[in-house]
């Protein structure tokens, strides 16, 4: 599905370069290979605000998709103790990382929230944040979804690890998911969470994102 949702889209003219947080910037990371391992402190000081970023992207709101994961989601936002107020999520973000392709340290959002309703091409000039989906007005995005759709003998890097930062006494500061590597596998993690895809060195790996969203947090 998502190789022929990035065809269609490719032949229609459309883009499928991922973006960050929706700008026209085309974030590519193959041409800075010196930052590519970078700490979020380091990247932050040799990078400033500039995510880097190389992959393919295309969307779906299939409800089958929804039916799916919404229980698994349910769970986790359960048994971590989390339960936080969810009560929408956005469309699925298929994302295809081929040789090179990569995410650099960033977080999905957390105490930034779709703004106020706007329709019309002239207020969107004067109104920031805003969101042209009714459905999303004033919400944030709290739990991010990764859904693992490679086999773990068809890719090399792309590894998905974590900032925990000072808020855990494990004694690790960045943290490797390696229970995500089996085809199938999904994790559900605080959008708030710094988080990176390292570079990809062999193959494609291929996966699906969901974020859960609910009211601001208070």
């Amino acid at each position: 599905m998502g190789e022929k949702k990035l065809k269609a889209i490719r032949e229609g003219g459309g883009e499928v370069s991922g973006t960050t947080r929706s700008n026209d910037e085309r974030q590519s990371g193959t041409n800075l290979p010196s930052v590519k391992e970078l700490t979020p402190k380091e990247a932050k000081e040799k990078l400033g605000d500039y995510y880097i970023r190389d992959c393919n992207v295309a969307w779906f709101n299939d409800q089958w998709l929804y039916d799916l994961i919404w229980p698994y989601l349910e769970t986790a936002n359960s048994e971590t103790g989390w339960n936080w107020d969810i009560d929408w999520a956005e469309s699925f973000q298929f994302t295809k990382y081929d040789k090179d392709g990569l995410y650099g340290w960033h977080n999905d959002g957390g105490s930034d929230h779709f703004g106020k309703y706007i329709l019309g091409e002239e207020d969107k000039e004067s109104s920031n944040p805003y969101t042209d989906d009714k459905t999303f007005e004033g919400k944030v995005r709290k739990i991010s979804m990764t859904l693992n759709l490679s086999r773990p003998e068809d890719f090399e890097g792309g590894e998905l690890k974590f900032d925990l930062g000072k808020t855990h006494d494990t004694g690790v500061d960045i943290m490797e998911c390696a229970e995500i590597k089996a085809k199938g596998s999904m994790i559900f993690f605080p959008s708030f969470k710094q988080h990176t895809v390292t570079p990809i060195t062999k193959g494609t790996r291929y996966s699906l994102v969901l974020w859960a969203l609910g009211k601001p947090w208070r």
